[in-house]
């Protein structure tokens, strides 16, 4: 049985430690009021992790709102560079940095390293599919196109920043000098029913890059 001075201490002792917890709760509230925690996972786990240009630490990361800068670097592997928005990312999302295998002493190493592997290819699918539902949630339109008709033909692309950019082919005939006028007209007109199919579907077209096949 502890004598009263033991107990004292050992209580004491718990004490100090609870008055350190809530220190360091405190503490960690306080450098991470205003930001956004997000969990980013590098594969091979040994890879080196920016944010913004400076070396941080795979797991949650705290980050003030807004778009910020990933990179994954790994010695004979191509960088992974990522350009994401904390409001784009959910509570349990994770977003995965893996760098290329693009050297035979990369794709060497994961030949020795099979587990590495298998865990590249499922997070290579579930980065993937993040970005789908992300680019599905920001532009509904991508789920209609490529679209197309007699008239016209709009497809769409994606940038490395996921900016979404859009590309029409016009379907005006010319068949020799003499229709050239009808043909320009044609073109105008089947430029408006493009530009009019994507306003319908809820895209503000002057707010997006368009390329025009022929070039208007």
């Amino acid at each position: 049985m502890l004598n009263s001075k033991r107990l004292r201490a050992l209580l004491l002792g718990l004490g100090a430690i609870f008055v350190l917890f809530l220190a360091v709760q405190v503490y960690q509230s306080f450098q991470h009021r205003g930001k956004v925690g997000v969990r980013v996972a590098v594969l091979p786990n040994d890879s080196i992790l920016y944010v913004d240009s400076k070396k941080t630490k795979p797991g949650k990361i705290y980050m003030t709102k807004g778009s910020h800068t990933l990179l994954a670097s790994r010695v004979d592997f191509g960088n992974d560079t990522k350009t994401i928005n904390t409001a784009d990312v959910t509570k349990n999302e994770t977003i995965y940095m893996l760098p290329a295998a693009n050297t035979p002493a990369a794709k060497q190493w994961l030949l020795q390293h099979p587990d590495i592997q298998k865990q590249r290819e499922a997070a290579g699918g579930a980065e993937a599919e993040r970005i789908r539902s992300l680019l599905l949630s920001r532009y509904p339109i991508i789920s209609k196109l490529p679209y197309e008709n007699f008239h016209f033909k709009i497809d769409y692309s994606i940038d490395a920043s996921n900016k979404l950019s859009f590309t029409i082919t016009l379907y005006a005939i010319i068949n020799r000098p003499s229709q050239y006028d009808s043909y320009k007209q044609q073109l105008q007109q089947y430029k408006a029913e493009a530009l009019q199919y994507l306003s319908t579907n809820g895209v503000d077209t002057s707010k997006f890059t368009i390329k025009y096949i022929p070039n208007l």
